[in-house]
C-alpha cells in the first residue's frame, strides 16, 4: 500500500490536481513524505473504537472458504450481504467460534435481517465480534459452515474500508480498502493477516451500467432477466488474506493487456478505468510487462499466474495491493514507481504475508525497496543507489522509530513511514552485509520457501532464510535494524604519517552516544572506506566496527590523496568528518575538536552545546548570527581533556533575548574550529 498527499498527484475529494507527465525521483519521495506527515498530523483518527477492541484468539479453527453475495444499489445506497464461511477445527471438541464483525453498537443504524445459519445453537454480536456457540461439537480436521445474512450501509473509517464516493466526472465509485482491520466492517470473517481462505468466490449485483472489479478470474457478467441489473462472479483460486479481498464498483471503461511469460503462454491484464482517462491509462500502463518481467526473474515467476494482474481506479489519495487488482488512485505516468510498488506486493504481501502487524515492513518494507530495484533494473545502479538516497533528507521522519510494530492498535503507527523507508534501507544494508549473490539468492529463496509461500511469515521467518542463504549469523543485524530504534551517527577522520616510502594511514571512527540511545548500544556493522592515491589509483577496504571508538590502520606505499566513508552510501547513518590527531595507543581516539548538534534544535528558551578536546586546550565557544555578527561568548579560556556542556539562553552579552532566526554556535582553539547552525524560535 502507498498513500500520498494530494498537492500534486492526485484526485481526491472531487478535485482534479495537477498532474506532471514525470517528475524526478527526489520530488516523488518529497511527495510521500510530505503525504504521510500531513495525513498523520491533519486527519481525525475515525473508527478508533476498533482498533482498541478486544481480538479473540482464533488459533483453534481457519478460515478454508469465503463466498460473498452482495447486492449494491447506487440510488439509493443500499447493501445486502450473504457471506458463506467454510472453516476447520483444529482442536477437538470445539463448541463455538468467534467471527470478526462490526457489531454497530455506536451507530444509529444496526445491520438489519441480521440471520446465522449453520449449526449454531446461540449468538451473541457486540463489541467487533459475532459469538457463536454451536449445537455440536467439532473435532480436530472437522469442517463446518457458517452463513450471515444481514442488511445496511457498511461503515467508512479507518484508512477507508467501505465507501460509497463520486469521482470528479460526477459517477459514483464504490470501493473498499481493507488494511489492516477493516474486512470486518463490511463482511463477517477471521479477520487475521495469518489466516487465508484456500479459495474464495465474490458474487456482485449491481446496476447494469456498473462495472465490478474484484479478486481472481472472472467468470460470470450476465445481465439478469430485469434488464436493470447485472450480476458479476469473481472466482479466486489462490489462498487470499481478508485485508486483500476487495471490490471497486464505477461506470469503468474496461480495456486489457498481456504478459508473455514463457513462449506461447500469456498472462491477462485487466485494467478498470474512468472513460475520459482511457488513453491516458494505455500510457500509463504499458511498463506493467516489463515490470513483471523484472520481478519475476528476481522472485519467481508471478505468483497468480493462473488468474491475472490488473489495477482498478478508485477515489484514494494512494494505492493497495488487492491481490490479483490492485486499486489505484492515480493515472499518470508519474504514478510509474508506484505501480512497481504495488505489483511487488503480489510477492511479498500477498504471496507470503506478514504473520503478524507488527511484522508489517515484510509487506511495506520489501515493496518500498523493490522500487529501487524495478530502477536498477531499467536505468543500471547508479540510479538505485540515488532512489535509496533521496530518502534520507527525510531521515528524522522515519529513522528513529524501531522498523518492527510493537503498536497495533493504531493503524497509522502500523502503516509509520518508518516501516516503509527503514524497512527498504534495512533490506539496502543487508545487501550490503551479504553480498548481491547471496541477497537476490534470499529475495527468491523467501518467496518460494513451502513454509511461506501461499501463507505468512515473521521476521524471524525472514531471518532464518538470510542465515541459510548467506551462512551468516544474522541477530545482531536485525536486532540492531528491526527491533531497536535509532541509527548511528559517526564521527570520522583520517591521519597519516610517513617513514621512508612506507605511509601508515589512520582512520578513527566514533559513534556519538545520545541521551536517548541505550547507555552501551554500538551498531555493528562493517564499515567501507575509499582510498584515492596522488598517483590517481584508488582502493576500497572495510572494517568492522564493534565499539564506539574505533581505530583502524593499514600501512601503503602510495601517497594518500583522501579517504571517503561509506562511498556508495550504504548504511543509515548520519556522519561528520572530524580532525583527528595520531592516536595514543592506549586511549580510545576522541577528535580534536567536536562541536555536538545543539540540543534540541529548533529550541525556545535555552539549548545545550556539547564538545570534546582531545587534549586540553584554549577554547573560544561564541555564538554568531547570519550576518556574522558575534552575539555572545559563552566560553574563553583554558579547558581541561574531556566533554563539556554549556547551555545558551538566546540572549546577547547585554541579556537581551535575541530575535528569532539561525545561528552559528563556533568554537575555536589551536588553528582550528568547527561549526553548527541552531534555530531559535521566540
Amino acid at each position: 500500500m502507498r498513500y500520498l498527499w494530494v498537492g500534486l498527484l492526485l484526485v481526491w475529494g472531487g478535485t482534479v490536481l495537477a498532474q506532471p507527465d514525470s517528475l524526478t525521483t527526489q520530488q516523488i519521495e518529497k511527495i510521500t513524505r510530505e503525504a504521510r506527515h500531513k495525513e498523520r498530523v491533519n486527519r481525525i483518527r475515525a473508527f478508533h473504537r476498533l482498533w482498541t477492541a478486544a481480538r479473540p484468539d482464533s488459533a483453534d479453527f481457519d478460515a478454508i472458504y469465503y463466498e460473498l453475495d452482495l447486492k449494491i444499489s447506487v440510488s439509493p445506497r443500499r447493501f445486502i450481504g450473504t457471506v458463506k464461511g467454510v472453516y476447520r477445527s483444529n482442536v477437538d471438541g470445539l463448541s463455538g467460534i468467534i467471527l470478526n464483525f462490526d457489531s454497530r453498537e455506536d451507530l444509529s443504524t444496526p445491520w438489519q435481517d441480521f440471520q446465522v445459519i449453520g449449526p449454531v445453537r446461540s449468538w451473541q454480536h457486540e463489541n467487533w465480534n459475532l459469538y457463536l456457540q454451536f449445537d455440536t461439537t467439532f473435532a480436530a480436521g472437522d469442517t463446518f459452515s457458517i452463513t450471515i445474512h444481514y442488511r445496511g450501509i457498511p461503515r467508512r473509517g479507518g484508512f477507508q474500508a467501505f465507501a460509497f464516493t463520486t469521482n470528479i466526472y460526477g459517477d459514483t465509485v464504490i470501493s473498499t480498502l481493507s488494511e489492516p482491520y477493516l474486512a470486518q466492517t463490511w463482511w463477517p470473517c477471521k479477520d487475521d493477516p495469518s489466516d487465508k481462505a484456500d479459495s474464495a468466490r465474490i458474487i456482485v449485483t449491481v446496476p447494469r451500467d456498473y462495472l465490478v472489479a474484484s479478486n481472481g478470474v472472472l467468470v460470470r457478467n450476465q445481465l439478469l432477466p430485469d434488464s436493470s441489473r447485472r450480476r458479476f462472479v469473481w472466482k479466486v483460486t489462490y489462498p487470499i488474506t481478508t485485508y486483500s479481498i476487495s471490490l471497486a464498483i464505477s461506470k469503468y471503461t474496461h480495456f486489457t493487456d498481456s504478459w508473455e511469460y514463457a513462449p506461447g503462454k500469456e498472462l491477462p491484464l485487466e485494467y478498470y478505468v474512468y472513460p475520459r482517462m482511457y488513453k491516458t491509462a494505455v500510457e500509463a500502463f504499458q511498463t506493467v510487462p516489463n515490470m513483471l518481467d523484472v520481478f519475476s526473474r528476481w522472485f519467481g515467476l508471478y505468483p497468480f499466474i493462473r488468474e491475472k494482474y490488473g489495477h482498478a481506479q478508485f477515489e484514494w489519495g494512494g494505492a493497495m495491493e488487492h491481490q490479483t487488482m490492485t486499486s489505484i488512485g492515480g493515472v499518470s505516468t508519474s504514478w510509474e514507481y508506484i505501480y512497481a510498488h504495488e505489483l511487488a506486493h503480489h510477492w511479498f504481501g500477498n504471496l507470503v504475508t506478514c504473520r503478524t502487524w507488527g511484522d508489517i515492513w515484510l509487506n511495506e518494507g520489501f515493496a518500498s525497496y523493490c522500487e529501487a530495484l524495478y530502477y536498477e533494473a531499467v536505468n543500471g545502479r547508479q540510479a538505485y543507489h540515488d532512489y535509496m538516497n533521496a530518502k534520507l533528507p527525510y531521515i528524522a521522519n522515519w529513522g528513529k522509530e524501531a522498523v518492527y510494530r510493537y503498536n497495533t492498535d493504531d493503524p497509522w503507527e502500523i502503516f509509520s513511514s518508518t516501516v516503509y523507508d527503514k524497512g527498504a534501507w534495512v533490506l539496502h544494508m543487508l545487501r550490503y552485509v551479504v553480498g548481491d549473490s547471496a541477497f537476490f539468492r534470499i529475495l527468491y529463496e523467501y518467496p518460494n520457501d513451502p513454509r511461506f509461500r501461499y501463507r505468512s511469515a515473521s521476521t524471524a521467518d525472514f531471518q532464518s532464510v538470510c542465515e541459510a542463504v548467506s551462512g551468516q549469523e544474522l541477530q545482531w543485524f536485525f536486532d540492531q535494524w528491526i527491533y531497536q530504534p535509532y541509527y548511528p551517527y559517526y564521527y570520522w577522520g583520517y591521519n597519516v604519517t610517513q617513514k621512508d616510502t612506507v605511509y601508515e594511514i589512520y582512520i578513527q571512527v566514533e559513534q556519538e552516544k545520545r541521551p536517548e540511545w541505550f547507555t552501551s548500544y554500538v551498531f555493528q556493522m562493517p564499515l567501507e572506506f575509499e582510498i584515492r592515491y596522488q598517483d590517481g589509483s584508488s582502493e576500497r577496504v572495510r572494517f568492522w566496527n564493534t565499539t564506539r571508538a574505533q581505530t583502524f590502520v593499514f600501512t601503503r606505499n602510495r601517497i594518500v590523496d583522501t579517504v571517503i566513508f561509506d562511498p556508495d552510501r550504504w548504511i543509515l547513518k548520519k556522519s561528520r568528518r572530524v580532525l583527528v590527531s595520531i592516536p595514543d595507543t592506549h586511549t580510545p581516539p576522541v577528535a580534536q575538536f567536536r562541536l555536538y548538534p545543539n540540543h534540541p534544535n529548533p529550541f525556545n528558551g535555552e539549548t545545550t552545546l556539547s564538545f570534546d578536546l582531545m587534549r586540553p586546550d584554549h577554547i573560544r565557544l561564541e555564538i554568531y548570527d547570519l550576518q556574522g555578527r558575534r552575539v555572545k561568548t559563552l566560553l574563553n579560556g583554558f579547558h581541561a581533556s574531556g566533554r563539556f556542556s554549556v547551555v545558551w539562553n538566546a540572549t546577547d552579552e547585554k541579556g537581551t533575548v535575541v530575535s528569532g532566526g539561525v545561528y552559528f554556535a563556533v568554537i575555536r582553539g589551536s588553528g582550528v574550529k568547527d561549526v553548527q547552525k541552531m534555530v531559535f524560535i521566540p
